[in-house]
């Protein structure tokens, strides 16, 4: 599965907090686990990685944070290729999550 980061705050684009895409379309959302149900979980992302985009629709952790609920990735090929380190996890998330995420907002 091919992976393109769309934002991360590292200088490698690897193993910190970021937001990537598939190639079908699907958006993966790497941070801190929040909480976890099954295959269901929510990832705690700084704003930063927004860049001023509208996030009204997600919940606001503390003031710099934002939490992005989706399917826990467990994938290993995928997980490698994003290089996550053990403290934080992927959860995939349809585009209408954040849907400008491409754009410049």
């Amino acid at each position: 599965m091919k992976i393109t980061v769309l934002r991360t705050e590292c200088a490698n684009g690897r193993t910190c907090p970021q937001i990537a895409e598939t190639e079908d379309g699907q958006l993966l959302f790497q941070g801190r686990m929040a909480s976890s149900s099954g295959a269901e979980a929510v990832v705690r992302i700084p704003t930063t990685l927004t860049w001023g985009c509208d996030v009204s629709h997600l919940e606001a952790h503390g003031p710099d944070q934002v939490l992005v609920p989706g399917q826990r990735v467990t994938d290993l090929t995928v997980l490698d290729e994003l290089r996550v380190p053990e403290w934080e996890i992927v959860v995939r998330a349809p585009r209408s999550v954040l849907p400008e995420v491409t754009a410049t907002c």
